[in-house]
């Protein structure tokens, strides 16, 4: 696997791979334990780079978002992962009432890090 640097800053510069796992489906149309499949393949093969956010289940009918944060969690303590790698990297882009008028609010940024 191949790896690049994230950042620039010693203190937050992250190096990971170049290829990016896509979690959107983990939780909602994925059951779990495919999804622990893939990720340990994906993890196996040197893979640090996942793809997650908490919007990403709203498309599935009864879906309220977070599905695959909450996956990627359950997976990182059943693997006693923690804070070491593998690292998702994520950002909100859930809208509020308060903030839909100016565009994507950030608010849901440290819930959804808690969550994985």
């Amino acid at each position: 696997m191949k790896y690049r640097t994230i950042g620039t800053d010693p203190a937050t510069r992250r190096e990971v791979s170049v290829l990016a796992l896509g979690a959107m489906l983990f939780g909602s149309v994925t059951d779990e334990r495919t999804s622990f499949a893939i990720l340990d393949h994906f993890v196996e093969a040197g893979g640090t780079f996942i793809d997650t956010s908490d919007n990403y289940a709203y498309w599935v009918e009864g879906g309220l978002g977070g599905q695959s944060e909450r996956l990627l969690g359950k997976w990182r303590r059943s693997r006693g992962v923690g804070d070491r790698k593998p690292s998702a990297r994520r950002i909100s882009a859930r809208t509020s009432h308060a903030s839909s008028r100016r565009g994507w609010s950030g608010s849901g940024t440290v819930p959804t890090a808690h969550r994985s």
